[in-house]
């Protein structure tokens, strides 16, 4: 079911709806770069409390997005707030709620982390020493340290040490791990499921790792082409889309014009089919087309978004209609 106003093929609705509290807000948010369409429209909202996965193949919106969000771009049309404020005209008390890691951890290399936790502590009046001191040890970094010195994923717990010493109630992170490797990238994540355990702040993340979205997010939103196709719960997400495999005695027959069909994928006898609001109508429809074997199968979050995100624009348009 779609929440009223959202233009997304796959929606779903917020619990208590009436009652809860928003610390992000988006209406029809565009961006047009010379006559480049980056961002569409796009509307979503974020209650207080919730962990949003914002996710997209490369080039899909996500940075523009967040970048309009917080106010470090104007948006071409629609409106983005914070806490109920205008993301362009948020004011010092507001910012002083808000940690922001940003992609590529863009931090000054001939600084130390000393220098850097002088430097930010300055901004921010809930700043905690301590809090900073134990995220250091946890990830074995030593405040001497300069940046030029450390790795892509050292470089990474050092933004996420910054950002959260400042206690925000709204934590933002643009791909927070990207070429971070296993080991310290399941750390990062461990340590934000802590962070978000603890205090239960609102945090909305992008990332390519699906498998940490699946870990952390109550809800997901995913861009394509700069339009927000999905915006529902993970659990509704995966509930909606369901793969199948289908084997059949002889060729596989024609099955493009199957109800709710996202993405097929087709050997000789055999086919695995994602399928939108699957039920007994579409087993029914390809028992009548000879399917001898059809079995639903267990999916991740990225098997689905894989499906989902398979194809360009012009296939966009029939996996819309099919899923709305």
């Amino acid at each position: 079911m779609k929440l009223s106003g959202l233009r997304t093929e796959l929606g779903g609705n917020y619990p208590g709806e009436a009652a809860i509290v928003l610390a992000i807000e988006t209406d029809k948010l565009t961006r047009y770069y010379n006559d480049r369409c980056a961002v569409n429209q796009v509307t979503f909202r974020v209650p207080e409390g919730c962990v949003y996965g914002l996710l997209g193949p490369n080039g899909s919106g996500k940075t523009t997005t967040i970048k309009m969000l917080l106010g470090l771009l104007k948006p071409t049309r629609g409106t983005a707030r914070l806490f109920g404020c205008e993301s362009h005209r948020l004011p010092p008390a507001l910012r002083d709620r808000i940690g922001y890691v940003a992609e590529g951890h863009e931090l000054y290399r001939s600084a130390s982390i000393r220098d850097l936790a002088d430097f930010q502590r300055a901004f921010f009046s809930k700043w905690n020493g301590r809090s900073f001191k134990q995220m250091l040890d946890h990830f074995r970094l030593l405040p001497k340290q300069r940046i030029r010195h450390l790795s892509n994923g050292q470089r990474a717990q050092v933004s996420l040490a910054l950002t959260l010493a400042c206690d925000p109630d709204l934590l933002v992170m643009d791909d927070p791990t990207l070429g971070v490797d296993p080991v310290v990238r399941r750390r990062f994540l461990e340590s934000m499921i802590q962070m978000i355990h603890q205090k239960g702040r609102t945090v909305l993340f992008s990332s390519h790792v699906l498998a940490d979205v699946e870990r952390v997010a109550h809800r997901i939103g995913i861009l394509s082409f700069g339009v927000l196709r999905v915006d529902c719960t993970l659990a509704e997400f995966k509930e909606k889309l369901r793969r199948v495999r289908v084997v059949f005695d002889t060729t596989v027959p024609p099955l493009l014009d199957l109800p709710g069909l996202v993405w097929v994928e087709a050997t000789a006898r055999q086919s695995i089919l994602t399928i939108a609001h699957y039920d007994g109508t579409h087993e029914a429809a390809l028992r009548r087309r000879g399917a001898r074997h059809i079995e639903v199968l267990e999916s991740s979050l990225e098997d689905l978004f894989i499906d989902y995100n398979s194809g360009g624009p012009t296939q966009f348009v029939s996996r819309a209609r099919a899923v709305e």
